[in-house]
């Protein structure tokens, strides 16, 4: 199991980190898209475009608390699940208010 969270840390660190990189050769950070260029602003606590481990390894302890819904210290796969179902219903909702927020900016200007 220890071998499976230094592989997911691992592939996670190779993600965010490239997105500099990425960012530079394509016109800088505002193009980058999706997950990742949001992942990195999250996780870039200082702004300053770059990661640093602290930086990393804190998102990463705020992402392994969500999962651990019971407080134990360990994340098994039955909680894993169900951290993954809430945080697609809460995704759900929020997508939902941002398009009902949309539609009645759109109803007051016509």
């Amino acid at each position: 199991m220890k071998q499976s969270h230094a592989i997911t840390l691992s592939v996670c660190a190779t993600i965010l980190l490239s997105a500099p990189a990425f960012a530079h050769e394509h016109g800088g950070k505002d193009q980058i898209k999706g997950k990742i260029g949001k992942m990195f602003d999250r996780t870039d606590a200082n702004q300053d475009e770059q990661l640093d481990l602290a930086e990393f390894l804190a998102h990463a302890e705020q992402r392994f608390k969500a999962m651990d819904l019971n407080a134990d210290g360990y994340v098994t796969k039955e909680e894993g699940r169900e951290a993954h179902k809430q945080m697609r219903e809460k995704r759900r909702a929020q997508r939902k208010e941002r398009r009902e927020q949309r539609g009645s900016e759109r109803a007051t200007t016509e």
